[in-house]
């Protein structure tokens, strides 16, 4: 477990942060509050280490709700993409994703390429994964676009996207996004799990 939350908070420090910043200096985003210690752009520095304890806050998740929910409602994971192919297409998955926010900012049709780029991550996680890899690339999706638009109340938020298209505060780009963060996050739940199932199972 303690390795899961360690590439986890990497990942997010590591991958998610820079691309953060990518987002502030292209305008897909725009920090409001003057805060201390920011770079170029209002960014503040302290986003890699926010996005890193996110990122540990989601493996814990679901690595419980993995264990608790969904093998007893879908069984043992069995077919399934491997482990490195899928962190490999999840970390391009979500690069890919903060890049399309960007160049598909000025289109007319934002939310509808947000969509389809969304349903074909989807049909290629359902194709080549496990129900397992599915349930955790749509759920996470669903977390984390909620949560954006929670978080951005106008008395929370101290940051804003420049298309806005999910009921006026998240943006369609996170469906896609925070799919493949998913997927990542599974993939690191799984070995924390199978690490602590197998230490039970020796000890008993």
């Amino acid at each position: 477990m303690v390795r899961a939350c360690a590439w986890a908070f990497l990942a997010g420090a590591g991958v998610i942060g820079p691309l953060d910043y990518f987002h502030a200096a292209t305008g897909v985003e725009d920090y409001l509050r003057k805060i201390p210690f920011t770079l170029s752009h209002a960014w503040p520095i302290h986003v890699p280490f926010q996005m890193g304890l996110i990122g540990v806050i989601l493996v814990l998740f679901w690595t419980v709700f993995h264990g608790r929910v969904l093998i007893p409602v879908l069984g043992a994971e069995g077919r399934r993409l491997a482990s490195l192919p899928a962190v490999v297409l999840s970390v391009a998955g979500i690069t890919g994703g903060y890049l399309a926010a960007w160049i598909l900012l000025d289109s007319p049709h934002y939310s509808s390429w947000c969509v389809l780029l969304f349903s074909l991550s989807l049909l290629s996680v359902i194709l080549a994964g496990s129900p397992h890899q599915t349930a955790a690339f749509v759920l996470v999706a669903l977390i984390g676009i909620w949560a954006e638009w929670l978080l951005l109340s106008p008395g929370i938020g101290y940051y804003r996207f420049a298309r806005p298209d999910w009921f006026g505060r998240s943006s369609s780009w996170l469906l896609p996004t925070y799919g493949w963060v998913g997927l990542f996050i599974h993939e690191l739940s799984r070995k924390a799990l199978g690490g602590s199932l197998s230490q039970q199972g020796a000890a008993s």
